[in-house]
């Protein structure tokens, strides 16, 4: 025997999406200052990187909150932001697993536009692009380039093996 501690699995029946909303709700309802969200694997300290995928990723189901992800602890701009994302989405530089193509997916698929404040107009024009994006399309794609670059390293490989024996 363990111990006597019992698990209680909270938000269960909630996705992440799911969760971002009850959260950002929560924060409405009792007036509270946002928790600074600690997300990132990436860096230390306490901070979030607002770059690689996770941080894009929860920086984005903020924004389909109608939430300022700043106030979350992610320290970049939305106009800035947006162009960083979709620069990574269009040039394949995520790198996805298929629960993280999941997540996305969760997140188009709960974006409400009309709950957008209409001033918004970059946040706005972001997550209609979200809502339209192919996710699992785009893993194929990510999974293709790499197979692509694993392909070119064993053919540099034989190369010089070759260019070795030869000598």
């Amino acid at each position: 025997q363990w111990s006597e501690a019992a698990v209680i699995h909270d938000g269960y029946g909630l996705t992440r999406q799911g969760k971002t909303q009850f959260l950002i709700n929560a924060v409405k309802n009792i007036k509270s200052a946002p928790p600074n969200l600690r997300v990132c694997y990436l860096t230390e300290g306490g901070t979030n990187c607002c770059q690689c995928e996770k941080c894009s990723r929860t920086i984005t189901a903020l924004i389909a909150c109608n939430a300022d992800p700043r106030e979350y602890g992610f320290n970049i701009e939305i106009n800035e932001f947006v162009r960083l994302t979709k620069n990574k989405f269009n040039k394949i530089k995520f790198a996805f697993k298929e629960n993280e193509i999941f997540h996305w997916n969760d997140i188009s698929q709960h974006i409400q536009i009309e709950t957008i404040d209409k001033n918004k107009r970059i946040e706005i024009e972001y997550l209609n692009w979200i809502k339209n994006y192919n996710f699992k399309e785009y893993g194929t794609y990510y999974q293709v380039k790499r197979l692509k670059k694993e392909q070119n390293i064993f053919r540099k490989l034989k190369y010089k093996i070759k260019s070795l024996l030869a000598s």
